[in-house]
């Protein structure tokens, strides 16, 4: 499944707002059977809420910011990389043989 972050101004929402917006998000979400939110950062400086979703393609995304009324800036296709893999090949930390 693709993999697509989202830049989201939420500049001026208080915690409540946030959270009124991640119910909407939830329960929009079960209209879309393919569509996972994963997690969302939230960057208080810039007012930038950073949501990681799991969809079909970006129209599902649109749709779905939409129906939930949480604003979708920029959607983006992304690719995940994860530290595990250069953890193994490193190996152990010195000193712990």
């Amino acid at each position: 499944m693709p993999l697509y972050t989202i830049v989201r101004d939420v500049s001026g929402w208080a915690d409540s707002d946030i959270d009124a917006a991640g119910v909407r998000a939830v329960i929009c979400s079960y209209s879309y059977s393919e569509m996972r939110w994963i997690r969302s950062y939230l960057d208080r400086e810039r007012g930038e809420l950073l949501c990681l979703y799991e969809a079909r393609n970006v129209e599902e995304l649109r749709e779905h910011a939409a129906r939930s009324r949480i604003p979708a800036g920029e959607i983006r296709l992304v690719e995940e990389i994860t530290s595990e893999p250069f953890f193994a090949a490193a190996g152990p930390p010195p000193g712990n043989g």
